[in-house]
Formats: C-alpha cells, structure tokens, sequence
C-alpha cells in the first residue's frame, strides 16, 4: 500500500513541477525534466528489478 500511494505522490510532484515550469513559460525546460524523469527512471526500475531477480 506504501508503494501504490507512494506512486501518486511521485507523479504528482513530478505534474507540479511540470505545471509550474508552464506556468512560467518555459516550455523547453518543462519538456526536458519530462523526458529526462522518464529516461532516467525507467531504466532504474527495469535495473533495480533485474537486481532483485538474480
């Protein structure tokens, strides 16, 4: 249960953040911390899942 609330808690921050730099008209900074949450974090996942099953 930690984990699945856990989950909102991440995406919501990272909508806000997200939010807040199109707010302030910096589209291109808006669209890098998108892509580069998603570059960085779903390789995380898939290594820390790979550890976890040797």
């Amino acid at each position: 249960m930690i984990g699945f609330c856990g989950g909102f808690t991440t995406f919501s921050a990272l909508s806000r953040e997200v939010f807040v730099l199109t707010q302030a008209g910096q589209f291109n900074y808006a669209l890098l911390y998108m892509l580069m949450s998603l570059s960085v974090g779903l390789p995380g996942f898939w290594l820390g899942y790979r550890l976890l099953n040797l």
